[in-house]
């Protein structure tokens, strides 16, 4: 599989987890993948994100809660990236090398 841009994203809200969530899972991300990737965090709080972390602010006129703030993910108007797309929840450990993930075929899955 080919890839010419990938994007990466998380999504932070509340309390729950932090700045430093997000900022681990980069690291991971640049040292356990071997592509380029620009990544990215929706968040209405990006106090303490990276520098490197592009980050998306959810809508000001957001009713979401809870986990439901990741649909904004397939909202056109707020996220508009094109490319490949990598979505990760903040409470992941990546430990190993993650290529395959980028590299999965969906031809290949009985989904």
């Amino acid at each position: 599989m080919h890839i010419e841009h990938l994007n990466i994203y998380t999504v932070k809200w509340g309390t729950k987890y932090s700045s430093h969530h997000v900022n681990k899972i980069l690291e991971s991300c640049k040292e356990h993948l071997s592509y380029k990737f620009t990544f990215h965090c929706l968040t209405e709080s990006p106090k303490g994100l990276d520098k490197e972390v592009n980050v998306i602010p959810l809508p000001k006129d957001n009713k979401m809660e809870k986990w439901w703030n990741k649909m904004y993910l397939f909202d056109d108007n707020v996220v508009r990236k094109k490319g490949d797309n990598l979505f990760f929840d903040l409470d992941i450990i990546i430990q190993k090398n993650i290529d395959d993930i980028v590299n999965f075929d969906p031809e290949d899955c009985l989904c």
